[in-house]
């Protein structure tokens, strides 16, 4: 019985698709989510705090262009990285807490 119902719960997390966390919310309080662009992130965030080009990349066969920017949070709450491909948002990650 134990084992069957460790199969099935198994097979749930397989199955089941994964919820992104990928999206933030920007100072103005909307939601920035991979796919979105420069210019729409731009428009609904403002500038970041930092922006750096990275280079070129080897990305699926395929050679773009790759930017990080830096968006600033409260103190207490934790920096977004935000890198692109292309002028594509393409991951989101969490930096350090902000001190």
């Amino acid at each position: 019985m134990i084992k069957h119902l460790v199969r099935i719960a198994l097979i749930t997390l397989l199955v089941t698709p994964t919820i992104s966390s990928a999206g933030f919310r920007c100072e103005t309080g909307k939601l920035v989510d991979e796919g979105d662009t420069k210019s729409e992130i731009k428009l609904i965030c403002g500038q970041p705090m930092d922006a750096s080009y990275e280079g070129v990349i080897k990305h699926r066969g395929k050679f773009v262009y790759v930017d990080r920017w830096i968006y600033g949070a409260d103190i207490g709450q934790f920096y977004r990285i935000l890198e692109f491909h292309d002028g594509v948002l393409v991951n989101i990650e969490t930096g350090p807490r902000v001190q």
